[in-house]
Parts: structure tokens; C-alpha cells; sequence
């Protein structure tokens, strides 16, 4: 099997914990979240980790954006 590695951009998680499947609205207003969107574009993939006192989770979940960011009011 050929080895295929992906640099993803990386979405720091305050507040959330994302499993496998699910299907969520983040909030991407942080500076971090805004550039590994920009990164990744529509229909790109990002790397979500929770992130707990400064420090990142050992695991992640490769999500997909579905579209471009919405302001929601």
C-alpha cells in the first residue's frame, strides 16, 4: 500500500468534542479557525482537536467543509 499523507489544516476545539459522522455549524471567528478555512476551502478538509488548558488532544477527527462560512446573525 503506497503511504499517502495529508498536511491538514488544524481547528482547535474550546469548547466541543466531535465524533466520527457527525454533522455540526462551528463557530470559526477566532484567527486560528478563519485561516485552516481560508486554507482548506470549500469542499477541503481540516483537522478538528479538542483543546483543553492550552494543550491539544492526543486524537482528532478529519471533518470536510461543506460549504463556504455563514455569518449567522
Amino acid at each position: 500500500m503506497p503511504d499517502t499523507k495529508k498536511i491538514l489544516p488544524l481547528i482547535p476545539l474550546d469548547e466541543a468534542v466531535v465524533l466520527p459522522g457527525m454533522s455540526l455549524s462551528l463557530d470559526v471567528s477566532s484567527t486560528e479557525a478563519t485561516a485552516a478555512v481560508d486554507d482548506a476551502g470549500p469542499g477541503g478538509e481540516v483537522v478538528l482537536v479538542p483543546r483543553r488548558e492550552g494543550r491539544y488532544a492526543k486524537v482528532g477527527v478529519v471533518a470536510r467543509i461543506e460549504g463556504p462560512p455563514t455569518i449567522l446573525p
